[in-house]
């Protein structure tokens, strides 16, 4: 990924570009105390062809190195404690979160397609973090309290169903509330 950063009044605005064999992924923020998106990755039904694309190239990174870096911080920690990180993956990768709920249904075939590579994705990553040695995972759920329940069933809940699949011990959090899992 490119990315350039230049100053504007109060701030600073970044320009990110993902080449892909589809065209260019683009996105531009500023920050001026808070982030504020200009553009976002995606906007057209074209847009997410590009992304499921970016995002299978994710699925491809070092296994090893992930699972030998987590040994050596289970090994560091021993006997003090368990060894545990955060999760928060997106429904989608790069999603747009002004417009996720128009393109579920204006895109929904794109849509889909970028869900369920997302999730092969983060399942992936799992896989790996489980072998590494981590005793539990952190997962926010999130959406529990701002959406149907239909999209909350199809998207949000089956998305946690699939990671425990994984084998790690986790909790989730909705809504502030904490859950087992």
């Amino acid at each position: 990924m490119e990315e350039k950063v230049e100053p504007i009044p109060g701030g600073t605005r970044t320009h990110r570009k993902l080449e892909t064999p589809y065209g260019e992924l683009t996105q531009i923020e500023d920050k001026k105390g808070s982030v504020h998106s200009v553009k976002e990755w995606l906007e057209t039904k074209e847009d997410y062809k590009k992304a499921v694309w970016a995002t299978q190239q994710d699925i491809e990174f070092d296994k090893d190195k992930v699972i030998e870096e987590g040994r050596a911080l289970r090994a560091a920690i021993g006997d003090w404690g368990p060894l545990g990180t955060y999760w928060g993956p997106p429904l989608i990768n790069l999603q747009n979160r002004n417009n996720l709920f128009y393109h579920m249904f204006e895109y929904p075939e794109e849509f889909n397609e970028l869900f369920a590579v997302t999730t092969e994705s983060n399942i992936t990553k799992l896989e790996a973090i489980r072998e590494a040695g981590f005793d539990f995972l952190f997962y926010c759920v999130d959406g529990t309290d701002w959406i149907s329940p239909q999209v909350f069933e199809t998207y949000f809940m089956e998305t946690p169903a699939v990671y425990l699949i994984s084998g790690i011990k986790w909790a989730a959090l909705s809504s502030g509330i904490p859950a087992d899992m």
